[in-house]
């Protein structure tokens, strides 16, 4: 799962999102804690950069299926950046912190989508 530390982790991020999705700003109904750069994304033992702070946000029910279903979708599979990084930052964050979990999570992002980095990135994600 997500850690044992999980659903205290999740409390802190709804609040700290004011119950309110990050994307759309709707409130009420069921907000999903989601990780922005993918849960799958990460190894077993980047846990708590998977579940740092600024890779975790507040989605509603209908954006959270949006980025699962089709953005976190089209990442994985197809490689597709572009669409991932437009979602993030219109979940309000910068593209300097999307490029750090990014990089951060590289090990698993250059297996699933072996077109994502250019061989100038790789090398620099080898010598960290």
């Amino acid at each position: 799962g997500r850690g044992r530390a999980w659903p205290a982790i999740a409390r802190m991020i709804r609040q700290r999102d004011g119950h309110r999705c990050c994307r759309c700003n709707t409130t009420g109904g069921k907000l999903a804690v989601d990780h922005l750069i993918p849960w799958r994304m990460w190894d077993a033992d980047q846990v708590a950069l998977a579940n740092c702070t600024e890779n975790l946000a507040t989605l509603c029910t209908a954006c959270h299926a949006l980025k699962t279903a089709t953005v976190e979708r089209a990442f994985c599979v197809a490689g597709d950046l572009v669409g991932l990084r437009q979602f993030i930052r219109s979940c309000g964050v910068d593209d300097v912190a999307v490029d750090r979990w990014l990089r951060a999570s590289y090990r698993r992002a250059s297996i699933r989508s072996p077109g994502l980095w250019s061989s100038k990135d790789k090398e620099k994600g080898a010598e960290r």
